[in-house]
């Protein structure tokens, strides 16, 4: 039995069960978090925003170290970008203070989530580390490891009536500083790498080459995806974002198995475009679990609206909650399609063009949100408005995305 679970762990099918048990955590945390009081739509909010910064940190590594990492695997550039790596994971847990006091949130709560965050950060880099060197049973086992711990002691917490925003800031930290503790030996090896010799040239060559255009979309998506939740939080408070963000953990799912097949995919296709093999059979094969997953996830959240809507959101899914997730299931869908064309421009090393494209739908998104909330032209009921208009965007740059994907040679 436990001979086939590792095997089960080390396939596909095992990476991307692990990152659905860590994207159902996540939103068991935030609705039980939603329902462990009368009206606690304040902490659920900032618990959301505090993911979405998250998620925003841990793009930004992706781009800094990870995209250079995908074309240079070597134990030199590894050490160095891990170096890099906690310098990163340092400034981001600071940020975090920073606005989890702007979304005025408890002091211990903020220290919780500081070092979650820091410690999240470092985890990423192991884990594209791991991966990149096939270890994708070990990554898989801890992933499953790591959701089922959170999982548990989430439940036990609710049901003592001890969940709060502060327990889960320390509860995730506590069980991220145990899971770094089983990558002791590869951490001790980094570090005594990296104190070796500051490899300063590499590390210009890397941001020029790949780090730079890949930060610039990293921050271009961001702006696209996620601009019109700062904003809405900014001018209405934490407590606004909670409707937008109950549906959007709906679909989160989906968002989060797809993120993690991206670091399994990614080292494949750019194996693929190295070695000149046959790209089609895994793009299709990409597009196929995509539109799986977006499904899926569809069916569930269509189950959940129908039988079950006060676990989604404890005032019931009125008219204008269920088109914001109706409005969010499609964007979903188009985010899911765009990862595609986008991890075939990154195998391409064609990071600058993929930015270039990426900046003017973000730009658009983000100024004509501000213009819509400075003018009140948009309430802090009305964020099912600003999700049309990102349907818009990303409908705009997946098409433009497709356009970019079709070589010269293929077009005649």
């Amino acid at each position: 039995m436990l001979r086939l679970l590792h095997r089960f762990a080390g396939s596909v099918a095992g990476t991307a069960v692990a990152q659905a048990a860590l994207a159902f955590v996540t939103a068991l945390q935030a609705f039980l978090l939603l329902h462990s009081s009368a009206d606690n739509s304040l902490a659920f909010g900032q618990f959301s925003l505090s993911l979405l910064w998250l998620g925003t940190a841990l793009s930004l590594s992706s781009a800094l170290f990870g995209a250079p990492l995908l074309i240079r695997q070597t134990r030199r550039a590894s050490a160095l970008f891990w170096q890099l790596q906690l310098y990163f994971a340092c400034g981001c847990a600071l940020l975090s203070a920073l606005l989890l006091w702007q979304w005025q949130a408890p002091l211990s709560a903020q220290i919780g989530f500081v070092l979650a965050h820091g410690l999240a950060l470092a985890r990423s880099l192991l884990k594209q580390l791991q991966q990149q060197r096939q270890q994708f049973r070990r990554v898989a086992l801890q992933d499953l490891s790591y959701a089922s711990l959170v999982c548990a002691l989430t439940l036990w917490m609710f049901v003592s009536e001890k969940l709060t925003l502060t327990a889960l800031g320390w509860l995730n930290a506590l069980l991220l500083a145990l899971l770094l503790l089983s990558d002791l030996r590869l951490i001790r090896k980094l570090q005594r790498l990296s104190a070796q010799r500051w490899h300063r040239p590499l590390w210009w060559r890397a941001w020029q080459q790949q780090a730079k255009a890949a930060c610039a979309g990293v921050l271009a998506i961001e702006l696209l995806a996620n601009s019109y939740l700062y904003l809405l939080g900014a001018w209405h408070g934490a407590a606004a974002v909670a409707p937008v963000a109950a549906a959007a953990l709906l679909f989160r799912p989906v968002g989060v198995l797809l993120q993690g097949m991206q670091q399994q995919w990614r080292p494949q296709l750019r194996q693929a475009v190295v070695t000149g093999r046959v790209q089609a059979p895994l793009l299709r094969g990409m597009q196929q679990l995509s539109l799986a997953a977006v499904l899926g996830n569809g069916l569930l959240a269509a189950l959940l609206l129908g039988y079950w809507p006060t676990l989604i959101w404890p005032a019931g899914a009125d008219r204008q909650f269920f088109t914001l997730c109706m409005l969010m299931a499609v964007l979903t869908a188009l985010r899911a399609a765009r990862q595609t064309p986008v991890l075939l421009l990154q195998a391409e090393n064609r990071f600058a063009i993929l930015a270039r494209a990426q900046w003017p739908f973000a730009l658009g998104v983000a100024a004509l949100v501000m213009l819509l909330l400075a003018t009140g032209t948009i309430s802090a009921s009305q964020a099912d408005r600003l999700v049309l208009l990102l349907i818009v965007a990303e409908a705009g740059l997946y098409l433009q995305l497709k356009r970019l994907c079709v070589k010269p040679a293929e077009k005649s």
